[in-house]
């Protein structure tokens, strides 16, 4: 689960549940991280971002994925974009 709330560039808010996602934050890339205990709430669909208010922020809106190609991704076609005899084959062995 990637829901979580981003109060600045190194500080976020998760769901105390969320251990391998503390750990990939925290320990392997040096966030400061906040848990919370929200798992009830998930079993109703939606986390911790999904249920709260847009934050206003006091300092300017920065895009953190500045090569992004946003324009490029809008025109892919999702429904022939993955592999579909890599997708069937993974599907029959878990079967």
């Amino acid at each position: 689960n990637m829901n979580l709330i981003s109060l600045n560039d190194h500080c976020v808010i998760i769901e105390e549940c969320e251990v391998p996602l503390y750990k990939l934050l925290h320990d392997e890339h040096g966030f400061d991280v906040i848990t919370c205990p929200f798992r009830v709430i998930n079993e109703f669909g939606g986390g911790i971002h999904c249920a709260t208010w847009d934050i206003h922020r006091q300092d300017a809106c920065v895009d953190y994925f500045p090569n992004q190609d946003y324009d490029a991704e809008c025109q892919l076609d999702l429904n022939n974009y993955f592999d579909k005899e890599v997708l069937a084959n993974d599907a029959i062995k878990n079967v």
